[in-house]
């Protein structure tokens, strides 16, 4: 006579660290379990692109890593002048800090703080009458955890165009550091950022790995904005492109953006005439977006506005006008938090 088959198990089953049964087990023939547990994932991604809480997830998480990225500067808006005077387009924003790090989970509460850095406002084109336009707004830093166990730095603001002045773009963020401003009458940015866009000029490089670079100036009625750095050996935010200038007879195209290692045409193109810079672009969830063209300049109508930056990335500059108004700013690009726990 053969005997039936029997499995007993007199306590929990753990196969890979997940417990799979929890009481006992006898089994005649047929699969009887009491309790039955669903096995942990192999990681917890939570993406934040605006404030919230991260909640740790359940089990026994051994490791947690967080992108984190500062939020970008917003570009500058173009100056209005008078047919037959020079005038120069906003200077392109800066782009933020980029942070990777691994921390144990065991440090971490139950819950954190996931506050989100905001794109720096485009600054205002000129309208009323003619002069200068307005510089854009920095971007604002990026945290997480309520310590906060790390923290991104954010892009510059481009300085206005000018009327017969050339402007600066924002400074890109380095570590622990935002980015300085550019310069409404063309003064070389100021601050401690990494890579400062040039006074009339393109932006620099960034300074040292996941720095932001400078956005691109604009010269005075003689050319296009300046292109935003394309961050070679960095991780960090891009810097906008500038705006266009405008001289006694033309306008110029605005400055291209870049994405973070080659200046592209698009997206983040410059525009000509009323056109606006194209907006930049993210390519995953998980890293820096483009940065915005500049707009046009215009010698006949309104500037162009410039592009809005990608995620961590500077706004494009607005275009200046020999006519009616310069160009707006193109906002910065927004930070960007990424948490991902492993088991």
């Amino acid at each position: 006579m053969t005997q039936p088959t029997q499995l007993e198990i007199g306590g929990p089953l753990t196969v890979g660290g997940n417990t799979l049964i929890t009481a006992n087990l006898n089994v005649t023939n047929t699969l009887i379990a009491t309790t039955l547990l669903t096995v942990n994932p192999i990681a917890n991604v939570q993406i934040f692109t605006s404030n919230g809480v991260w909640t740790k997830p359940p089990g026994s998480p051994v490791s947690t890593r967080i992108i984190i990225i500062g939020a970008g500067g917003g570009g500058g808006g173009g100056a209005n002048v008078a047919s037959g005077t020079t005038a120069s387009g906003g200077g392109g924003g800066g782009g933020g800090f980029k942070k990777d790090v691994q921390i144990p989970t065991a440090t971490l509460n139950a819950t954190e703080n996931a506050n989100v850095g905001i794109g720096g406002a485009g600054g205002a084109g000129r309208s009323a009458g003619t002069g200068a336009g307005t510089s854009g707004s920095p971007g604002t830093i990026s945290t997480f955890g309520t310590t906060p166990w790390v923290t991104a730095n954010a892009g510059g603001a481009g300085g206005g165009g000018g009327s017969n002045t050339t402007s600066g773009g924002g400074a890109g963020a380095a570590y622990g550091v935002n980015g300085g401003n550019g310069s409404a009458t063309g003064g070389i940015v100021g601050g401690n950022g990494a890579g400062a866009g040039g006074t009339g000029g393109n932006g620099n490089n960034a300074n040292g790995p996941n720095a932001g670079s400078g956005g691109g100036g604009c010269p005075n009625g003689t050319g296009a904005g300046g292109t935003g750095s394309g961050n070679i050996g960095s991780g960090g935010g891009v810097g906008g492109g500038a705006g266009g200038a405008v001289s006694a007879t033309a306008g110029f195209a605005g400055g291209p953006g870049c994405a973070t290692y080659t200046c592209l045409t698009t997206p983040g193109g410059g525009g000509l005439g009323a056109n606006p810079g194209s907006n930049g672009a993210n390519s995953s969830f998980y890293d820096v977006g483009s940065s915005a063209g500049g707009g046009g300049g215009n010698f006949t109508g309104n500037g162009g506005n410039g592009g809005q930056g990608g995620l961590g990335s500077g706004g494009g500059g607005g275009g200046a006008s020999a006519a009616t108004q310069g160009g707006n700013g193109g906002n910065g690009g927004g930070g960007l938090i990424v948490v991902i726990t492993t088991y």
